[in-house]
């Protein structure tokens, strides 16, 4: 994947990644974790983030790999807001 580089100690989100916080992972795979928002705009305010430390999101790239992990992180997002509140039809 363009613009994965190896874990940043300094990395908050690379450290939530690692389970080096105490952070309450509310979903973990290969390739993303996801956990609430510490300071929430909304009452299921989730935060889907990528293993792989990717500084920006202008490392990504038009590739299959890069398209494949946002579409992932999109698709972990929706499960936890149909999981945590069924009836909810509004997300942004």
């Amino acid at each position: 994947m363009a613009g994965t580089a190896a874990a940043s100690p300094s990395c908050i989100f690379c450290q939530i990644a690692r389970s080096s916080t105490t952070t309450t992972l509310l979903h973990t795979d290969e390739k993303v974790v996801a956990f609430q928002d510490i300071n929430p705009s909304a009452s299921r305010h989730y935060l889907v983030i990528p293993v792989d430390h990717i500084a920006t999101v202008k490392d990504l790239r038009r590739r299959t790999e890069d398209y494949s992990l946002v579409s992932h992180m999109l698709n972990v997002g929706q499960t936890l807001l149909s999981r945590d509140a069924p009836n909810s039809i509004q997300y942004r």
